[in-house]
């Protein structure tokens, strides 16, 4: 059975009908009711070319055994991150991802030179972001640091696990995992100790998904960010009423609105896609 492909523009492709433009700014995901044919997979990996996400940041997509043609930056000041892609959402080039890397940066500022940082990256895809915060924190201090991302997709546990390895992230410092649509570890995972206990608390939580699941999962997003210091980070909204309806949902939590940052996009029209901060 054909694959139907939905693009951020709202429109849908089926069949032979793939939009001549494959970016992931265009092809948003990918609905099969069988499997996707190798072919197509093949024709969306190979529209993917080097990605610069910011003035920082470039993200280059590779296979996990093309490890020969990595070097480290020579700019300390420039971050180059490597992942596969592959069924996982997530590539890098969205605005969002952007807006999100900006929050993190700002936030995860000197105060952590001689201490160590806990993230949370929930709907964490292909894990660049996540990835992406410990190297900026590998950066800032020798001290201890720790990500745990979550997601609804067994495919994007695998490739958070893969993006980690490309990037040469300890094993000790990332565990991806499972989880349900509220937040739950899916039990016996090995994230469960972490998550699911009153000291599962992180000093950055990121979650760059939708509005309807940001809005559901509030409660639980709010509970994981450290009282004393912490941050959330919220994205894959637009600006404007969408904002609006994050910033009331979070305020009623308790949260305060510290800021937020707005991009825009080709796939977007006049709109702007935003990432809001909040403490608590």
């Amino acid at each position: 059975t054909a694959a139907t492909w939905a693009g951020l523009d709202g429109a849908e492709y089926a069949g032979d009908k793939l939009p001549v433009d494959t970016s992931p700014s265009i092809v948003h995901y990918a609905v099969a009711d069988d499997a996707l044919d190798d072919s197509w997979m093949t024709r969306l990996v190979g529209s993917l070319s080097p990605m610069k996400i910011d003035e920082f940041t470039t993200v280059v997509p590779v296979s996990a055994d093309e490890t020969a043609s990595r070097k480290d930056d020579e700019n300390e000041n420039h971050m180059t991150l490597y992942f596969e892609p592959g069924f996982a959402f997530g590539t890098g080039d969205h605005p969002t991802t952007a807006l999100c890397l900006r929050a993190i940066r700002k936030h995860l500022d000197d105060s952590y030179a001689s201490k160590p940082v806990t993230i949370l990256d929930y709907g964490a895809g292909t894990g660049i972001l996540g990835v992406a915060a410990l190297e900026l924190h590998r950066r800032l201090s020798p001290e201890n640091r720790h990500a745990v991302m979550l997601d609804i997709d067994p495919n994007a546990v695998s490739a958070c696990a893969l993006t980690a390895n490309l990037n040469g992230v300890p094993s000790s410092e990332v565990t991806s995992s499972l989880c349900t649509e509220s937040g739950a570890v899916v039990p016996d995972d090995a994230a469960s100790a972490l998550i699911d206990s009153d000291v599962g608390q992180f000093d950055i939580v990121v979650a760059n998904v939708l509005l309807p699941p940001l809005l559901s999962l509030a409660p639980y997003l709010c509970s994981r960010v450290k009282r004393d210091g912490g941050v959330l980070i919220l994205s894959g909204i637009l600006a404007g009423d969408q904002v609006s309806q994050l910033r009331d949902a979070y305020e009623a939590q308790g949260l305060v609105f510290v800021e937020e940052h707005t991009q825009a996009s080709e796939c977007t029209g006049s709109s702007m896609w935003a990432c809001v901060v909040m403490r608590p």
